[in-house]
């Protein structure tokens, strides 16, 4: 995928917020070992929240730009130091997903069903200047009354929240949010902060991540990375959910979907001297899969999204249709005691 620089070069709004210079990949090296999904990518808040102040200034909008001017006046009343605390952001952001496939736990898809997946642990990753963001969410929590542990060792300032099972599933988590080296972290885990803190070359020394990077940059401003477990997991959760309702589909879908199942992808964004191109080490079902099912391809996320909706309906409907039968029965039986002394049926 290419994106060709305007005439003049990289100028404007869109360029200056949401790419940055080619380097080295740093985040990647925090990736742990059982990663199955992992983002990183720009958007500088700076451009941002400049971009949003002119648009409504420009608007012409007296409600909204005296709206806006208020909520501005709070923030300042209220101490809140909106240009200093985005002066601390470098606009760099990630996230990451891993998959336990030795642990594996329930999750309800519905009242009669339940999936068995790999226990799961995510992480929304800021970079960061300095600790002042990090010391604000510190105080506000306090201030609020929340309970959490302050942590701070092996280089990591945290803090760690006491552990929210999920209702009706064996899912925990311990939200923690820490402060290592040049990111601000909120993750599910204080041990997935570890893991991404000690840098031990858990996914990129993978024989699976080393073939990823075979050929590839090595420098950028962005990346995506999807491994074959995350789509395996996936896959497999969505053709159970629709087996439970019909099987036959099931079938089908498994049919003209299965090149799907343990797919992989790894790409990397940067800059080049003509524009901004994504250059992607990727399965080769992928391809084969969106020339030949391109314009279907999102078949199979709408009857995920729609089967919970279509499950409620079909069990209202029988439920009209009881009540319905019921009426009729009703019916029948007093039509029968006028025309037999009022009596029922023996």
């Amino acid at each position: 995928l290419f994106f060709q620089y305007p005439a003049g070069g990289p100028k404007g709004f869109l360029w200056e917020a949401l790419t940055a210079k080619n380097h080295s990949l740093a985040f990647a090296q925090c990736l742990p070992r059982k990663t199955a999904f992992a983002r990183w990518s720009v958007m500088r808040p700076q451009p941002v929240w400049e971009w949003i102040k002119a648009t409504i200034k420009e608007g012409g909008n007296a409600e909204i730009s005296g709206q806006f001017e208020e909520a501005m006046a709070k923030l300042e009343r209220d101490g809140v130091e909106l240009d200093r605390y985005l002066a601390s952001l470098t606009g760099g952001v990630g996230m990451v997903a891993t998959l336990d496939p030795d642990r594996l736990v329930k999750l309800p898809l519905d009242r009669n069903n339940v999936a068995e997946i790999p226990a799961f642990d995510g992480a929304l990753v800021v970079e960061v200047k300095d600790d002042t963001l990090f010391e604000l969410i510190g105080k506000k929590l306090a201030e609020e009354g929340e309970t959490f542990e302050k942590v701070n060792t092996k280089g990591i300032r945290a803090l760690v929240f006491p552990e929210k099972k999920i209702d009706d599933s064996e899912l925990a988590f311990r939200m923690t949010i820490a402060r290592f080296d040049d990111y601000l972290v909120l993750a599910s885990s204080p041990q997935l902060v570890g893991i991404l803190a000690a840098k031990k070359g858990g996914l990129i020394a993978t024989p699976h991540f080393k073939q990823c990077q075979e050929a590839m940059p090595k420098e950028g401003f962005g990346f995506m990375y999807l491994s074959p477990s995350a789509t395996r997991t996936g896959y497999d959760a969505f053709l159970k959910a629709i087996a439970a309702e019909e099987p036959e589909a099931a079938k089908a879908v498994g049919a003209a979907y299965g090149s799907l199942r343990g797919m992989f992808n790894w790409s990397v964004t940067l800059h080049t001297p003509g524009g901004v191109a994504i250059v992607a080490n990727q399965s080769s079902g992928i391809t084969q899969f969106l020339i030949t099912h391109g314009p279907s391809v999102h078949l199979p996320i709408l009857a995920g999204m729609l089967l919970p909706a279509l499950s409620q309906a079909r069990e209202k409907a029988r439920r009209i249709s009881d009540l319905s039968n019921l009426k009729l029965i009703g019916t029948g039986l007093t039509l029968y005691c006028n025309d037999n002394d009022e009596r029922f049926p023996d």
